[in-house]
């Protein structure tokens, strides 16, 4: 309830990291599976607000559906218009430095994969509840309007 007037709904990712030795990737292993395990609780208790799947979580406990990433599924796009590849972090540069795939702690990809690979039929009732966030206030006064249009509502 504390959060319900800035966010209707959370999804949780990992950092996905452009080199090897990048202090913000969390490795595979007991931390990691520690805070997808407290993530899954959470999402017993709100199962609306982690808008998460349980599937698309416990794919983060290793990178081994990433050799199968739906990359394919989304079209990325920088604010010109230009498709960046291989993912939504990537640049549209093709000799820009590239995410390290195997690595990837992206959502919607992770989230794709559980739904068209694992058939996850949860991850299809997120769209559900990605419908019911617009159109609504937040306490800063602004008005999240449907298809993302931001509207400025006087207190």
């Amino acid at each position: 309830n504390e959060w319900y007037s800035f966010a209707r709904a959370l999804t949780f990712q990992f950092h996905t990291p452009f080199s090897y030795d990048d202090k913000l990737w969390w490795p595979y292993g007991k931390l990691r599976n520690n805070t997808i395990d407290k993530v899954l609780k959470i999402k017993e208790k709100y199962p609306d607000f982690i808008a998460n799947t349980s599937k698309q979580l416990n794919l983060f406990r290793d990178g081994k559906w990433t050799a199968n990433c739906p990359k394919w599924f989304f079209v990325n796009l920088d604010s010109n218009g230009k498709t960046k590849q291989p993912c939504v972090i990537s640049s549209t540069d093709e000799n820009g430095i590239k995410p390290i795939c195997e690595r990837c702690g992206i959502a919607c990809y992770a989230g794709a994969y559980s739904g068209l690979f694992l058939s996850d039929t949860e991850w299809l009732r997120m769209f559900k509840v990605a419908k019911r966030v617009a159109p609504f206030k937040n306490k800063a006064g602004w008005f999240q309007g449907i298809e993302g249009q931001k509207k400025w509502v006087a207190k």
